[in-house]
């Protein structure tokens, strides 16, 4: 009875989120979760992330909290949640100028690419013509790159 009620109690205090105070450990953790296709305990660190750095001052936390944003908005792509292409969106149109938006503008492509919704991306310079036609003829396969 003693050990049932210890498993219950690790059980459940094992099913709690993870609280961060450094935000270098809470992108960590986002990320390693993230590579396991995780997304949903991703978005959780990485939303822990940006907490802990709403008031960015160093050039490293400005890029650690442009970086936690990014992933914040690819987890909610992935986790197909409503605001998931706005947070996108809002993402490029925030770091339009930066290396950064690249990777948000081949996330937002191939976020297109995958639900059909190829003229959206071609309007958007995100996808080639050429990706566009392919993708109507069903090459769902096609590795997708950065538009230049």
């Amino acid at each position: 009875l003693t050990f049932l009620m210890l498993s219950t109690t690790f059980y459940m205090t094992a099913q709690k989120t993870m609280v961060f105070k450094d935000p270098n450990l809470a992108f960590k953790q986002g990320l390693e979760f993230y590579n396991q296709s995780l997304f949903g305990p991703a978005q959780d660190a990485f939303g822990q992330t940006l907490s802990l750095t709403e008031t960015p001052s160093a050039n490293s936390v400005i890029e650690l909290r442009q970086n936690a944003e990014l992933k914040y908005a690819q987890c909610a792509i992935r986790l197909k949640q409503p605001e998931g292409e706005r947070l996108i969106t809002d993402f490029i149109r925030k770091y339009a100028s930066t290396a950064i938006a690249n990777q948000a503008r081949l996330e937002m492509g191939n976020f297109y690419f995958a639900t059909g919704k190829f003229e959206k991306a071609l309007s958007r310079g995100l996808l080639s013509r050429r990706q566009c036609d392919n993708g109507t003829r069903g090459r769902s396969s096609l590795k997708l790159s950065a538009v230049a």
